[in-house]
């Protein structure tokens, strides 16, 4: 998981600096797509919180806060936002400079492969609030060389 979480913030901060040379829709949208970070603020709780803690009714409505917020910040808005830059670059592609063209297009990578990567992190959060509302049953942890992994 710390792999992808670099992968993300190298994503993040260099289409920052991208959209702002390609300039014109993509400062906007580089900005909306800021608000995915909404999200993050659940999560850092979680991770604050001890494993006894867990199954506690505060800790369980702050996991549902976090789908909903994920969902709404993560899973519509960032295919919203590639969307969007698809259509800037339809009208506005052929206007610009070719350093600038490369920048959009780049930037509509980066879109594309921050959406991938928040559709992966979506199905495993929604595993586990299956998981936590029992929905699905947790499998059981295996041992190996009488360890529990």
């Amino acid at each position: 998981m710390a792999k992808q979480m670099i992968f993300h913030h190298i994503l993040a901060v260099s289409g920052c600096f991208v959209g702002v040379h390609a300039g014109y829709g993509l400062t906007g949208i580089g900005n909306l797509s800021l608000m995915m970070e909404m999200s993050t603020i659940f999560m850092n709780y979680r991770s604050m919180m001890t494993p006894e803690q867990f199954g506690n009714t505060f800790v369980n409505f702050n996991q549902i806060m976090f789908f909903v917020a994920f969902t709404i910040f993560r899973v519509i808005l960032l295919p919203y936002c590639c969307y969007r830059l698809y259509f800037n670059m339809l009208y506005g592609y052929n206007h610009l400079p070719f350093s600038r063209q490369c920048a959009t297009f780049m930037s509509l990578l980066q879109f594309f492969a921050m959406t991938v990567l928040s559709f992966y992190w979506y199905k495993l959060i929604l595993r586990g609030l299956l998981k936590l509302l029992g929905i699905i049953k947790s499998s059981p942890k295996k041992k190996v060389d009488g360890k529990t992994e």
